[in-house]
This record gives structure tokens, C-alpha cells and sequence, in this order.
């Protein structure tokens, strides 16, 4: 499998310059280290992103996750459980990823164990991953967590609703600007299915409901539907 892979989508920079790494170690062959550095770029780019939500945008969840992880990293400095304890909180709490992403996590936890560690087989061969599903891990990580922002939560319509609530008096009548924040800060990132998604909560927010809280913001709800369709009429509406 080739890679055409789109650096600039990886949200943090330093996750950028680590899965250079991930990539060169898959073009060269190197399979049971492209899986090893992958599921660390994976666990540091969660750490960052959890890192900005408590900082950036005071998520209490985020907040109390790095909490008690930090509580284990300083009593126990050489043990991995935190690693664990990381990804079994970002599951419990239940915002972060959707569960077909958090599988795939766990699978490429699983596969990082046997790459890392002397695992030998009946014939004392070390464990060497095949190419396919070396592709098929890197894909999943690079669709499902590395391209995604912070506040790619589970509950990104409420994330975005509330984000273009705040700031409606700067773009209600400034449509190019409006669409420009629109597409870098969240559709660049959005796969298809969760463009849909997003795109029918809010039409239900601007034509379904009717109470105060929708009147105020169906004006800028209504313009980003505009937005969606013009950018994504085919999808959205059928193809004509």
C-alpha cells in the first residue's frame, strides 16, 4: 500500500514531525518499528490534545483525566500503566473518540505489545507484523485521532454549536470569513460521516426546534448549513 499522506491535516505539530518516523519506518520495511513509534506518536498526541482541552478551553473532564495521570507517572516513573489508565479513562469518560476508533486503539495497543517485547513464537521467530496490517493501523490513527482537533469530541455538533453561538456577532455578516474558520477549524477534519451528522443536527437546531436558545442562533445556524451544502452539495443533497 502507498501513502499520498497529507501532513498539513495532523492537528499538532509535533505529532506532524514524529509520524515523519511512523511513515519512513512502513517505506523502508521496517514493520515491527512502524507499529512501536506509531502507538507512541498515538498516546502523545492524546495527551496533547487532552492537554489544550483543560488549558484552552477548560474541559473538566480533559482536566481530571491528566490528573490522574500524572498521579501515576510521578509514583511510578518506569511503569507503562499509566498508558492503560490513559486510554481506559479517554474511554469511560466516554467524549473522545466514538468506539469503532477506541477499538482500534486497544488493537494497535495489543500489536505494540508483541512488536516491542521479546515475543517469540514455537519456532523462536520474533513477532513481525505484515505490511497490510501495518497500513491498515496507520490509517485508522491517522483518520480517527491524529487529524482530529481537540474539540472532535463525541459531541461535535454541541462542540461546534456552542464555538459559532460565541461567535456569531464576529461572523453573522462576514460569510467568507465565516466560511474560511469553518472549514480549518472543523469540515477539513470531519469525515464524511460526521459531516452528515453535524450537518443534520443542525438543520434540526434551525427548522425542527423552536425555543430561545434556537431563535437566537438560527441565523448563523442557517449560514453554516449554507456553507455545508456549497461546499458539499453532492453528499449532502444527492447528486444532481
Amino acid at each position: 500500500m502507498e501513502y499520498d499522506v497529507q501532513f498539513e491535516n495532523i492537528y499538532h505539530g509535533k505529532t506532524k514531525k514524529y509520524f515523519h518516523e511512523v511513515i519512513s519506518s512502513y517505506y523502508n520495511g521496517n514493520f515491527r518499528a512502524a507499529i512501536v513509534v506509531l502507538y507512541s506518536v498515538v498516546i502523545s498526541d492524546v495527551l496533547y490534545k487532552l492537554e489544550e482541552l483543560s488549558n484552552v478551553y477548560g474541559e473538566r473532564k480533559a482536566y481530571d483525566i491528566l490528573e490522574t495521570i500524572n498521579v501515576i507517572r510521578k509514583s511510578s516513573p518506569q511503569s507503562a500503566e499509566w498508558e492503560a489508565k490513559l486510554l481506559d479513562q479517554i474511554k469511560n469518560a466516554n467524549d473522545f473518540f466514538d468506539m469503532s476508533t477506541h477499538r482500534n486503539i486497544e488493537y494497535l495497543r495489543s500489536l505494540r505489545h508483541l512488536a516491542a517485547h521479546p515475543a517469540l513464537d514455537q519456532d523462536n521467530e520474533l513477532y513481525l507484523p505484515n505490511k497490510a496490517t501495518v497500513a491498515s493501523c496507520i490509517s485508522n490513527m491517522f483518520e480517527g485521532v491524529l487529524t482530529k482537533p481537540p474539540l472532535f469530541v463525541k459531541k461535535a455538533t454541541e462542540k461546534i454549536v456552542a464555538d459559532i453561538a460565541n461567535l456569531k456577532d464576529k461572523f453573522l455578516y462576514d460569510y467568507e470569513n465565516y466560511k474560511k474558520y469553518l472549514e480549518s477549524v472543523y469540515f477539513s477534519h470531519m469525515s464524511i460521516g460526521m459531516y452528515k451528522k453535524v450537518f443534520k443536527d443542525i438543520w434540526k437546531l434551525t427548522f425542527c426546534l423552536d425555543n430561545e436558545e434556537c431563535e437566537e442562533n438560527r441565523l448563523i445556524n442557517y449560514r453554516c448549513l449554507m456553507i455545508m451544502i456549497e461546499r458539499n452539495r453532492s453528499e449532502l443533497l444527492g447528486k444532481r
